[in-house]
């Protein structure tokens, strides 16, 4: 499977399991969004975040706060390693391609 990653201020990070396989099932199925449900550190509960693979972004429904998101491949899928900068941004599968800036579009987005 894919490695998922979101962007917290100048590093990035990987999804916990439940939102990774979230995001890469609708990934895989030609989804332009999807929900994921986890337990939020800093907040101290549950807190629900929608995920926009056209503009790869990760929103907190509770703030409305967003930042990037970044897809790794499976090793042997090409794309590369990681680095000090994060993963390289994977190519758009054929049915996100059309959209304007992706990923690009996220790069000045986020916190």
């Amino acid at each position: 499977m894919a490695t998922w990653f979101f962007q917290e201020r100048h590093s990035w990070h990987p999804f916990d399991a439940a939102a990774e396989a979230a995001v890469e099932d609708a990934y895989n199925n030609e989804r332009q969004t999807c929900r994921s449900t986890f337990f939020n550190p800093r907040s101290k509960r549950q807190t629900d975040y929608v995920y926009d693979l056209t503009k790869m972004q990760q929103i907190n429904q509770d703030t409305g706060f967003t930042r990037n998101i970044r897809r790794e491949p499976p090793a042997g899928a090409g794309g590369g390693g990681g680095g000090a900068a994060g993963p390289p941004a994977a190519a758009p599968p054929p049915h996100l391609a059309a959209f304007a800036g992706f990923p690009a579009a996220a790069a000045g987005f986020g916190g």
